[in-house]
Order: structure tokens, then sequence, then C-alpha cells
């Protein structure tokens, strides 16, 4: 599995390094650490340990894609081992697999390969979740509970959102205490101490409650059940071959009679664990804030190991079935994680198609985020005539937004991030240029400009859609009335 995986990720880092892997970069690369910290606080609200894993990588491997991308490379890996530990022993290697690979098959897998803290969070759970297993059925457990307070640290270092993965393990703990009618006092201390690293989220939080998100991405309790059907669909077809090939398997004679049993509190934190959708959209629906799936990136965790623990379960931990889904899921990805991405067309790194497109006319991005992605990824050439129009007025009026007009956004960016293409106010740029190109969505719900221009009568003429490895891709030809 581990060469399956190599395979796979070698394949997945062929991706583009888009706008949140971008700001890892550059405040990885910070002159000081003291610098990186500022940048962190006024610009991207995540805590400094993703930053830091990928500052000493790109030391040691340089400053590419795998440089940037390996700390999630490797905190991915071992937290696919972790899990496989933990299911190991409760319905054996077979199922133990299946778990993993159903895991690499669902939307978790593009953390591998993404600079971003979400590997970091679930290689912390992972550890987590089988210290915490050994520790509450081991006498020999001084290991684990290193491991506990270990993994926890490094789950409340790697998001603001972890403390919500630890809340599980504490109601699993009373119920464990009412089992046993003892107090674990040793454990409960390694689940709680490494907790004082909250008082690095207030200064996030704080800049994160001062952005205002478009309606449509706002977190809400619909989102909930999508949330689960996106992570089940997902794996859908790919599961039900394996429990196709794990029901045709031969049975074992006589069935296994260690077939693994729950301890009463081992449902209730896989149950806790599948709140934690519904939890954090009530947290932040209170600040209009955005929900991103990736957020609940333990809960994917949870309901993979779920699914292979009751299979494992239901077939009695027959041997025999839990090989032959593990093989079926095995070629599944095979095909779908590592030749198929590697037989297809390489991923564009820029928008040179452009370069010959009007080259007379100004180039005006709609939307912050290919903006920002232009500004790493274009040549100076390119970067001369891109412009980007900030009026907050107008982002809150059509969009109710102002992700990229606030915080210094990006013109508050030179100096610290390679910003060198041009930002002007909206109104001063109308009134020098009566004719220029424009790239961007109708429908992305943070761009304003083209509904703007419309409404004011301008003549918008489309050219196409450009592949490019941008969000924005159409182009258009616009010309402002005169009296504008």
């Amino acid at each position: 599995m581990t060469v399956v995986y190599a395979l796979g990720i070698v394949a997945a880092n062929r991706r583009f390094v888009w706008f949140d892997e971008l700001f890892t970069f550059d405040t990885a690369r910070a002159r000081s650490l003291p610098q990186m910290w500022m940048l962190i606080r006024r610009f991207d609200f995540q805590l400094p340990t993703g930053s830091l894993l990928s500052r000493f990588s790109m030391q040691l491997f340089g400053e590419s894609k795998f440089g940037l991308r390996f700390p999630s490379m490797l905190e991915f890996y071992v937290a696919s081992m972790a899990l496989f530990l933990y299911v190991r022993r409760k319905v054996g290697i077979s199922y133990a697999a299946v778990a993993v690979l159903v895991l690499w098959m669902g939307e978790a897998f593009r953390y591998a390969t993404e600079a971003r803290p979400y590997a970091l969070l679930l290689m912390s759970f992972s550890i987590l979740l089988l210290s915490w297993d050994v520790a509450t059925t081991s006498e020999r457990r001084s290991v684990a509970l290193w491991g506990v307070a270990i993994a926890n640290l490094g789950m409340f270092s790697a998001h603001v959102f972890a403390p919500l993965s630890l809340l599980p393990f504490l109601a699993a703990e009373l119920v464990r205490f009412r089992r046993t009618h003892k107090l674990d006092f040793v454990l409960w201390a390694a689940l709680l101490l490494p907790a004082v690293l909250i008082a690095f989220y207030i200064p996030l939080l704080h800049g994160y409650a001062t952005i205002f998100f478009p309606p449509v991405i706002e977190a809400s309790l619909a989102s909930v059940p999508i949330f689960f059907y996106k992570a089940i669909d997902v794996v859908s077809l790919a599961a039900l071959l394996a429990i196709s090939a794990a029901l045709l398997a031969p049975r074992e004679e006589p069935p296994l009679t260690s077939a693994y049993k729950w301890r009463r509190e081992e449902p209730f934190l896989f149950g806790c664990l599948l709140l934690n959708p519904l939890l954090l959209n009530i947290l932040l629906m209170r600040r209009h804030g955005a929900l991103w799936d990736r957020y609940a990136i333990t809960t994917w965790a949870a309901i993979y190991i779920g699914m292979a623990i009751l299979l494992g379960i239901r077939l009695r931990s027959n041997r025999s079935a839990g090989y032959a889904a593990a093989a079926t899921l095995l070629i599944v990805f095979c095909f779908q994680g590592v030749l198929w991405p590697i037989a297809s067309q390489p991923p564009l790194e820029n928008a040179s198609v452009l370069a010959s497109v009007r080259p007379d006319l100004p180039l005006v991005d709609a939307g912050g985020v290919t903006f920002f992605e232009m500004n790493h990824h274009e040549d100076p050439e390119m970067l001369s005539r891109l412009f980007f129009l900030k009026d907050r007025s107008l982002a809150m009026k059509y969009t109710h937004t102002n992700l990229f007009e606030d915080r210094g956004f990006p013109d508050g960016m030179k100096g610290y991030f390679p910003i060198s293409a041009n930002v002007a106010p909206y109104t001063d740029f109308i009134h020098q240029h009566r004719e220029f190109l424009v790239l961007g969505t109708y429908e992305a719900p943070e761009e304003w400009l083209l509904h703007k221009l419309k409404d004011d009568g301008a003549q918008l003429t489309w050219l196409g859609t450009y592949r490019m490895p941008y969000v924005d891709s159409n182009l258009y030809v616009v010309k402002v009335p005169a009296s504008k």
C-alpha cells in the first residue's frame, strides 16, 4: 500500500498550486518569524504550524511543489497508517486496508498534496484515536498516554476548529467513567492540557470575524445533509464493488468467534464525531462565516472507519471477504488515483494563451482569487497589463462580501507578497480606459465587476472560454459609454 500511496501522490502532485496554498507559500518565505505571524494575523487566519513546516521543507527540497507540499504528503501517510492500526485492532488487517483505501478514494485524499493544515489535523486526530484506544484498553499504556498528549497538541496547533474533534473524546471518557466508575485523571490531563494553545486562536478569530462572505457560501443547516451525501457519494461505486466482492468471497467455517464487539464509549465517540458538521454550521452561522467540507475532515475519517468496522462485524471478520473487498478497492484506486491522473493531459500553469489576445488593451481580472494566482504564475509582461479594480461599496452592494476589499487585499500586500500587477479604484480606471478586457465569471458569488459594467450600460462582448488553470476563464472585451 505504501508504494500505491507514493504513486498516487506523484499523480496528485501535478495539481496547480492554487490560492490557499499560495498563502502558505508566501508566509513560509517571510523574512522572519514575527513577520510570518503578522502576515498570518492580517491575511490568512491560519495557525502558523503549517507555514513553519513548509518553510523547513522548502529549505530542504527547494521552493517547488514538492517542497511546499511534502509535509502534507508525510502527514497524510502517517494518518493513514494510524487509522490502519486502529481498525486492525478491531476487525483485522484486511478491513483496515478497506478503511484506508476508502479514505484515499474520498475527498480527503486531495489534502495529501495540498499545502494547508488539513493533513496535519487528520494525522493528529488519527494518532489521538489510536493512542486513546490503546490507553483505555491496555495496562501498559505510558507510551499511549504520551501519544494522546502529543497528538492532541498537534491537533490544537493545526486548526482553530480542532477543539470540535476533541469533544467526542471527552464525551467518550464520560461514558467510560459511567461504565467503570473510575475517573482516569492522567488521560484527562493528556486530553485537556494541550488546550492552552487556544490562546493563539484569539487574534485569528478576531481577524476572521471582520470578513463578510457571500450569502451563498455562508454556513447553514441545509449544508449538513449535503456534507454527508457528498462523503458517501464520492466513494459509493467503489464501496458497492467492494461489498459485492466481500459477499461473493468464500465463507470461513466455522465462523470466527473473535469478531469485534463495541465498547459502550466507542459508538458514542463516533456518533459525536458525526455531529461535527452540524456544530460547525451552528458556530459559523452566528458569525455569518463560510463552511468548507475540509473543516470536518475528521468526520470523513470517522465515516470511512465506521464503514470498514461495520463491514467486518457484519461478516464476522471473515478474512477472505475482507481481502476480496480490499483488493477490489486497491484496483479501483490504482485506476482512479494513479493511472487516470498520469494518463490525463498535464495541468496548465499559466495564462499564456491570452498573450496574443488584444495585447494593446488592459486586462482586468474580476476575481480576487485569479488575480492573486496570476501574480504568482504569470510573466512580467502579462502582469504589466493586468489590473484588479476595487470599490468596497460596490462589492457590498452586488456580492455582500468584503473578501477582496478589506485587510489590504491586494494593494496592501505589496512588500510582503509578490503582487506586481496593478490595483486601481473602479471609478478612476473607468475614466481612464474606455475599452479593456475582463477575465471573469458571471456566476462567481464574490465577483461584482461584470454585473456593475452591465448595469452601467457598457458593451460586453464575449470572446470565449480559454483553457487556463484559473477559476476565471471567460474573456470579454468591454466598451464603456462616453457618458460614464
